[in-house]
């Protein structure tokens, strides 16, 4: 009995590592075969080897693998690397932990500290591209033409294209504060005239 509960136990060990073959030979004899006294299935010749596996010790260098290990981990789930930051970059950053102050119009999610934040040591640089070029009908005549936007209208950079906005922003509140002012002017009346005569 003994013996053969080894032998089970070997099989139960090591029958998942090979090919369901094994687990069916055993499965087969044990149903076909009466138990006996006389027979008893040895494992050991018909498996052979694969009972004997012999485990390796570790090796000695163990903490140079983890170290390894790790780096291979870290660059897999964190793609960004460390990497020197130019003054243009430094300028990106800053421009864009202010931009809640270019235009009071539009608000920002302010970021937790409140405070300007150092540049990270590890980042990225993306380009926008313009998009998917879809259209809203059959050929390109049907997209408006506003709904584009021009390579002259945008910036090279964040900071240029705040600036370009800003500058927008700036002329259009100076007409609007001059209309205020001139209506009612000479020069007011003459212009309103010279409309209505079109």
């Amino acid at each position: 009995m003994g013996e053969s509960e080894t032998n089970d136990s070997l099989l139960l060990k090591y029958a998942g590592i090979h090919s369901s073959a094994i687990r069916d030979l055993y499965l087969n004899d044990k149903e076909t075969l009466p138990e006996s006294p006389e027979f008893a299935l040895d494992l050991h010749e018909d498996i052979g080897d694969a009972v004997h596996v012999t485990v390796k010790p570790p090796p000695a260098n163990t903490r140079l693998k983890r170290s390894k290990l790790e780096r291979i981990r870290k660059l897999s789930w964190n793609p960004l690397v460390e990497r020197e930051a130019t003054p243009e970059m430094k300028r990106q950053w800053l421009a864009l932990q202010l931009r809640g102050f270019v235009d009071p119009k539009k608000f920002y999610k302010r970021s937790l500290t409140r405070k300007i934040e150092q540049m990270p040591s590890k980042f990225d640089v993306g380009v926008m591209h313009q998009g998917s070029k879809l259209c809203a009908g059959a050929g390109n005549e049907s997209q408006a033409s506003g709904t584009v936007k021009s390579r002259r209208s945008k910036g090279k950079s964040i900071l240029s294209q705040m600036l370009s906005s800003d500058l927008e922003w700036t002329r259009k509140r100076y007409r609007e504060i001059q209309a205020a002012h001139t209506s009612g002017s000479k020069g007011w009346y003459a212009r309103v005239a010279k409309r209505a005569r079109h």
